[in-house]
């Protein structure tokens, strides 16, 4: 009963952290090619859309003969149990992830 009371609790936590609207001050999240031909750093505190990135995008990839992917530069933390929500419906999340030593 007692593991029961627990696990409830922490479950409640969990989903109490992901429901609260958080305000993130000072983060940026970076977005480039793979070589680095394009970046965008988008700051949602200074209000930065992820339209912006995706218009100035497709006026880059409008100059190029080849097709290029905008992928995000920053990882999912998975122990900030508080981001799950975030990290299931947030579009900047939908990006594909490249890790900073694959940059060329």
């Amino acid at each position: 009963m007692k593991k029961m009371v627990i696990l409830l609790v922490l479950i409640g936590i969990i989903l109490i952290s992901n429901i609260v609207p958080k305000v993130n001050i000072g983060e940026r999240f970076l977005y480039s090619t793979k070589n680095d031909d394009f970046q965008y750093t988008f700051i949602p505190s200074k209000g930065g859309e992820l339209e912006q990135l995706n218009f100035r995008f497709a006026q880059f990839s409008d100059t190029l003969s080849q097709q290029e992917t905008l992928y995000r530069r920053f990882d999912r933390k998975w122990w900030k149990f508080w981001y799950w929500g975030d990290y299931l419906f947030n579009p900047k999340w939908k990006y594909p992830y490249l890790k900073p030593d694959t940059v060329k």
